[in-house]
């Protein structure tokens, strides 16, 4: 019966200070997640502002190269000669060693499309009406700009010199901008307009499987996915308008190795606070069981000599402690009884 009650007593004491703990646990890995949380806040505005200023950087780049470009053609003698004539009908042949990729186009002073470089049958100009007027201003152009085939590309738009009102247009597919910014970051990107339709990209065949999780409300700037067995990491730099494209720009980074290592270290401190809890508690239960062992002497003894027997040997004696000082008061009543 002593035994038992004095079990009880170390169960109910253990299981005390173990609640204590596992609460002051909680509260450390409550505090360490907020904190992880601002961490991950300030990090995803950062890489958000990085990647923002890398891909206008790039653009800018871009820009002055197809302005150069742009100044190489006008100036070309071939092509002043085609330009001199109002038919425009040998401007094909003088572009055609002078323009390998991209396309031409020239617009009347009114904005319409009076020559155009593609074979194809273009039904409207490249520029659209903000960046015409412009034009008709005496400004250069620099913008993205959708085509008519449904292509982002970047544009360069300048007045042309001559007694006819005329404006030169340039233009050239963003891929290689996306090229760069994919060879600069280490990511697949991607431009995605605000319905979530790709338009342009460095791996289209990776967006179906992202589309569904990015069109399902309002995510963070940096989020992170597992993806057909993989983990990647998504971040999302909205598209300046001023530049002639409303949207955004996603950019995919394969993070399994780093999630993978994440996922292990995780397990490892779940395992060592395991381990921790369990030691602290099995110490615990120990020292109590040793700290009650005299006081569940003296109460059996106390028993004993209730029931008569004096023969009973009192425990602690020596010890000057409460328990000591309640042994020696025991003592001394056994010798009475005897």
């Amino acid at each position: 019966m002593i035994e038992r009650v004095g079990q009880s007593l170390r169960l109910r004491m253990t299981a005390l200070v173990l609640l204590a703990l596992l609460a002051l646990i909680a509260i450390g890995v409550g505090a360490e997640t907020i904190r992880e949380r601002e961490v991950e806040a300030v990090m995803a505005e950062t890489l958000q502002r990085d990647a923002g200023l890398f891909w206008r950087a790039t653009l800018s780049k871009d820009f002055i190269r197809l302005a150069q470009q742009s100044r190489r053609i006008i100036t070309d003698p071939a092509v002043i000669r085609a330009l001199s004539d109002s038919s425009l009908a040998a401007l094909p042949a003088a572009l055609a060693p002078l323009l390998p990729a991209g396309r031409v186009e020239v617009l009347e002073a009114g904005g319409g499309l009076r020559f155009q470089s593609g074979e194809e049958l273009a039904w409207r100009p490249t520029l659209g009406a903000e960046a015409l007027a412009r034009l008709q201003a005496g400004e250069a152009v620099d913008r993205l700009e959708i085509d008519w085939g449904r292509a982002v590309v970047l544009v360069h738009g300048e007045p042309l010199p001559g007694p006819e009102r005329r404006f030169w247009v340039v233009s050239t597919r963003i891929e290689a901008a996306l090229a760069e910014m994919k060879a600069g970051t280490g990511s697949e990107a991607f431009l995605v307009n605000r319905r979530g339709r790709v338009l342009a990209a460095t791996d289209p065949a990776l967006w179906p499987a992202l589309a569904p999780r990015e069109a399902a409300g309002v995510a963070p700037p940096l989020r992170e996915y597992d993806l057909d067995g993989r983990s990647v990491a998504v971040l999302s730099v909205p598209l300046d308008v001023a530049d002639g494209l409303s949207g955004r720009l996603v950019l995919v980074r394969d993070v399994s190795l780093q999630a993978g290592e994440r996922r292990t270290l995780q397990r490892l401190s779940l395992a060592l606070a395991v381990l921790a809890t369990g030691l602290v508690v099995a110490g615990l239960w120990l020292w109590l069981r040793r700290m009650f062992r005299p006081l569940e002497e003296t109460v059996a003894a106390i028993r004993a000599l209730s029931a008569g027997d004096t023969s009973v040997v009192v425990s602690g004696l020596e010890r000057q402690d409460e328990i000591g000082r309640m042994a020696q008061a025991l003592e001394r009543f056994r010798t009475h009884m005897g």
